[in-house]
């Protein structure tokens, strides 16, 4: 009986509990293109936080590569909000580099 009563407070309790840190995790999405228009896939993406939500700097450390996919898009997941350093590396070379704040979506970046 005791069980009973018990697991329905725990399953609150634990939902409650890693409800703030999931309200929390944002995405930052993007795509990466040629002047023609045509996709660039395999590209490294590389982000580091530079401000919080509330726009105070940070000393975040770098996250990735992600690769860019065979229709250009790139998605980091589980980023805290706020303000990202984006560097685009294609063969071993930083070809890009910006900022952009999560959670968003990029506008498309245009490599030449």
């Amino acid at each position: 009986m005791m069980r009973r009563r018990l697991f329905p407070q725990i399953a609150i309790l634990a939902a409650l509990t890693l409800a703030p840190a999931l309200a929390q995790s944002v995405s930052l999405v993007g795509s990466l293109h040629t002047t023609s228009g045509g996709p660039i896939s395999g590209a490294n993406i590389y982000v580091t936080q530079a401000k919080d939500a509330a726009g105070k700097a940070v000393n975040g450390s770098e996250v990735g590569p992600v690769a860019s996919s065979g229709s250009g898009q790139f998605v980091f997941y589980n980023l805290s909000p706020g303000e990202y350093r984006i560097r685009i590396v294609v063969s071993g070379t930083t070809v890009w580099q910006g900022t952009a704040h999560a959670p968003g979506q990029l506008s498309p970046i245009v490599l030449h």
